[in-house]
């Protein structure tokens, strides 16, 4: 509906709806001034001609931080606020959002941005594309298994070590005390540095809530970890897991835009409810790691050739859909056009596969070309073909994890 009334693309209109979606948050949790966001809203209910003025004024304040109806606005930019466009809302849409800014957002969970996603689709495009919505607890019988349960062993037996020699360090003086000290800080901060350098792809993301998930997930054992810190002596430190970690592909330029905002949400709320604040600005990071496009195909309807040709990582314009392992057979992989998503192929140990979820740990790089392999055969099925297989897969998992502790009942 927004499409069909100035907005040039459905790419514009979901970029719109995305950054009204994120101002909401942002003044319910302090990102704003507390009802700013709401006043513009009601001041377009009671006169619309000064809606369009007023929210791009707003917009471009966010972009670069400045000064909007005598408030001092941070800079926040990520690529969400480039430019102040706005896309023209009737009276009776203006009202609606005015209804919405009155909610409270600041303590949305951005899983159900998922649920918004698939209510937007008409039910032949849903099932098509194989849009439904995933819980957390389906989405936690793939993500614990598959990526945090290694990870918590290898934290059990760090802490071990690490406790070991704290307890060294409280009998010890001078350089032994030292000494001691130094290696429980080396076990810690190299776990710590282990869960900051994972990658998470999602070759199809929807609106991100496995990426949201494996986020939070990872936060907390990061949390755990400087908690630790604190408790042996150490001086704790700041948790450095952040969204710059997750990558994802998507089709939908509505969920495309989503599933980005989503995970920021998710981790700006994380900062503020776990008592570390905001992060120094620009408060967003670059919205540049989910990328709108096709998980097995490079496409570009814009010519049909019978032959399509990769030269440097860049397909050249006007050519057909080219699979993704021709195009890797090209050095194309995750380099298809600039600013693609990267497999960190000189770093990349392995890609761990489930249906629609791809971990890349790093490592030496001397396993140059680890990823491009794993990367080519990890994702060869359709979504058609996938999607009973996610279905049995995450049926399995929920039958072998149903005697696992809830992840509320873990230590935080």
């Amino acid at each position: 509906m927004v499409c069909g009334r100035g907005a040039s693309s459905r790419h514009e209109a979901a970029h719109f709806l995305n950054k009204l979606l994120f101002c909401l948050f942002a003044e319910d949790i302090g990102l704003l001034q507390k009802g700013l966001f709401t006043r513009v809203v009601e001041r377009g209910v009671k006169r619309p001609e000064s809606f369009n003025g007023n929210v791009g004024a707003l917009f471009e304040a966010m972009r670069d931080g400045g000064e909007f109806s005598l408030e001092d606005i941070p800079r926040f930019n990520g690529g969400l606020y480039e430019t102040g466009d706005v896309v023209p809302l009737t009276p009776d849409e203006i009202k609606l959002l005015a209804d919405a800014a009155r909610l409270d957002w600041g303590s949305v969970e951005p899983a159900i941005f998922g649920t918004l996603f698939e209510r937007s689709l008409d039910p032949n495009q849903r099932a098509r594309l194989g849009a439904h919505y995933t819980s957390r607890e389906d989405i936690l019988a793939v993500v614990e298994p598959v990526l945090m349960a290694p990870f918590r062993r290898e934290w059990e037996r760090v802490q071990e070590d690490a406790g070991a020699e704290a307890e060294k360090a409280r009998v010890s003086r001078g350089g032994r005390l030292r000494n001691a000290l130094r290696r429980a800080e080396s076990l810690l901060l190299g776990f710590a540095e282990k869960l900051r350098g994972l990658r998470v792809l999602d070759p199809a993301c929807g609106s991100g809530n496995f990426l949201y998930v494996s986020l939070k997930e990872l936060l907390d054992l990061e949390k755990e970890v400087l908690t630790f810190a604190g408790t042996v002596g150490l001086t704790p430190f700041f948790p450095e897991v952040s969204p710059e970690q997750l990558y994802g592909i998507e089709t939908s330029p509505y969920a495309h835009e989503l599933a980005q905002v989503a995970v920021w949400i998710g981790y700006l709320q994380w900062r503020v409810e776990n008592g570390f604040g905001i992060r120094e600005e620009p408060i967003l990071g670059p919205m540049t790691n989910i990328k709108e496009m096709d998980a097995l195909m490079l496409r570009d309807e814009r010519r049909h050739c019978p032959r399509a040709r990769v030269a440097r990582g860049r397909r050249d314009p006007g050519q057909p859909a080219v699979p993704w392992r021709e195009a890797d057979s090209h050095g194309a992989w995750g380099r298809v056009r600039r600013g693609s998503v990267r497999a960190p192929r000189s770093r990349a140990r392995a890609a761990v596969r489930r249906p629609g979820l791809l971990l890349l740990r790093e490592s030496p790089r001397r396993d140059r070309g680890g990823a491009d392999e794993a990367g080519r055969t990890a994702w060869r099925r359709t979504r058609s073909e996938a999607e009973p297989i996610a279905r049995c897969w995450i049926a399995s998992r929920r039958a072998e994890t149903s005697s696992w502790p809830s992840p509320t009942s873990r230590g935080s």
